[in-house]
């Protein structure tokens, strides 16, 4: 496969995610007017706890089932997938189940309420079904059936924006329509994914396969519990440091800037993860995954510029003012992703020679850092303090994974190329955030002349009967920020102008006379 494929693949996950987040962003202002700050709160703190039971049972288990996948002889990997497939369910359906019992003092426990019990029994139910479908859908990946891939996550996006629509808006159930949704959401695409894994591996289980899995997972579990904590630890301090509504405008600043791991970093590890793994041995790999990541951090950063500079606006027209506090977390938050992604890339040597305890060292060091640096920024900033947390310890543990993996595996890093990345991202914010684009002439003109000249258009459409009818009005009354949104976006596309330095035709032309063979072991 050669990187021009490995680049269509995730364009290919890559729009599946972008239609759904663009379904999301469609809804927000629904969301966030009916659920207000107190229901994204409860949101937050029950993903919260369906993320401890994820770092607990089942961290990792797809970059586990991809890296053992090429390992073994042809004709014997489909054991891999239904191996790890039986023992996802065998841990969790029990856990999840016990769980379920005690919904109502784990209610009363998280959100301070008995009341929240059926919704807690929801999120449980919505998680275990959703886990298992994933891991079922890492045989599509490791395979590369994008299109297939993504027609279900498309399938999926239908049915949750319908029953949303209807159960929320339509029949106002609130909170309880939001995870009665999550649950035939996850059923739907986890039946399918379930179905065609099952059709090409069987029901085999492989007691060595199993025992190499729990090997490979379990050094894992320890810094996993650690990590959750120090991510998680900012809604706790939030929640009994300020109010419940400080995590439901923490959740409110994830949203935009979880675009750059849904479009980008998530996307292209899929199609790249299980490609470099394939080549690790062979001659030129070093300097082509050094490549591959500048190439990913290159999307990574044009995502944060075009998200950093426009997400003030993109807040207040789309949220009630209350949710306007987060455009500052949210550019904190932005920068924080963009490490994340980069860790991903920079601790292969570790992953590819199984060092998971190395990894979870790492991860459970600078996560306990990070719960007291939290109460402290916390205490003194608020909010804000959370995210510089944050931000501070990914790029700790950025930095020490990528010193122990270069150990192991040492990839050709393109320090010039990465520093003209950065530089050009800093001087366009920089640019965009000191320039008043409000008193341009451009600004004038689409705020005075070229929306209005739309409305008619939209007032003759369907979208005319949405908010009775009104929206029209609302969008002349918003229209110096939808014009000041329009251009900022338009500007923060001219970081697009370094993008033809980064191509290189003839190192594609390499990897295309690559054998597509597992390495050498």
């Amino acid at each position: 496969m050669s990187t021009r494929d490995t680049f269509r693949h995730a364009a290919v996950y890559s729009g599946a995610s972008m239609l759904a987040k663009l379904a999301g962003f469609i809804m927000l202002p629904f969301y966030a007017h009916l659920l207000k700050g107190a229901g994204y709160g409860v949101i937050g703190m029950l993903d919260a706890s369906t993320s401890f039971l994820l770092s607990l049972f089942a961290y990792g288990i797809s970059s586990g089932l991809t890296r053992f996948y090429h390992e073994q002889p042809a004709g014997r990997e489909g054991r891999v997938i239904s191996t790890g497939l039986t023992l996802l369910w065998g841990v969790n359906l029990p856990v999840v189940a016990l769980l379920m019992i005690f919904a109502r003092p784990l209610s009363s426990l998280l959100l301070g309420d008995p009341a929240w019990a059926p919704e807690v029994r929801l999120a449980l139910l919505a998680f275990l079904i959703d886990l298992t479908g994933q891991a079922a859908g890492t045989l599509m990946v490791i395979r590369r059936q994008s299109t297939l891939f993504s027609g279900i996550s498309l399938l999926r996006l239908l049915t949750g924006l319908s029953l949303n629509i209807y159960l929320i808006v339509v029949l106002g159930m609130g909170l309880r329509g939001y995870f009665i949704s999550s649950v035939v959401m996850a059923l739907v695409s986890s039946a399918i994914s379930h179905g065609i894994a099952l059709r090409a591996c069987g029901l085999g289980f492989d007691r060595r396969l199993a025992v190499e899995l729990m090997r490979f997972q379990l050094p894992l579990i320890p810094g996993n519990l650690v990590s959750f904590v120090s991510r998680q630890v900012e809604r706790v301090l939030l929640r009994f440091l300020i109010s419940i509504e400080s995590v439901g405008v923490l959740e409110m600043a994830g949203k935009f800037p979880s675009l750059i791991p849904i479009i980008v970093t998530r996307p292209f590890m899929r199609s790249w993860n299980t490609r470099r793994v394939e080549i690790a041995e062979l001659p030129g790999a070093h300097e082509e995954i050094g490549r591959m990541f500048t190439r990913f951090l290159l999307l990574a950063v044009f995502a944060a510029v075009v998200l950093g500079v426009n997400i003030r606006e993109v807040l207040e027209l789309l949220t009630p003012p209350e949710f306007w506090p987060a455009a500052h977390v949210a550019r904190i938050e932005i920068v924080s992703l963009v490490l994340a992604g980069s860790y991903y890339h920079l601790m292969f040597g570790l992953y590819y020679h199984k060092r998971t305890g190395t990894i979870a060292l790492i991860r459970a060091v600078t996560s306990l850092v990070k719960i007291g640096l939290s109460y402290v920024f916390i205490s003194t900033w608020g909010i804000y303090g959370a995210a510089w947390s944050a931000c501070l310890i990914w790029g700790a543990t950025l930095l020490w994974s990528a010193i122990k993996s270069q150990a192991l595996y040492p990839i050709r890093i393109e320090y010039r190329k990465i520093a003209l990345i950065v530089a050009a991202a800093l001087v366009l914010d920089r640019i965009l955030g000191s320039f008043e684009i409000r008193d341009t002439a451009a600004h004038a003109w689409l705020a005075e002349k070229g929306l209005p000249a739309l409305f008619p258009m939209i007032d003759a459409s369907p979208l005319g009967g949405l908010k009775d009818g009104r929206l029209s009005s609302l969008l002349a009354e918003r229209a110096p920020l939808v014009a000041s949104l329009m251009l900022r976006i338009t500007l923060s596309f001219s970081y697009l102008l370094i993008f033809p330095l980064f191509h290189d035709g003839s190192r594609d032309a390499l990897l295309r006379r690559w054998p597509r063979r597992g390495p050498n072991r």
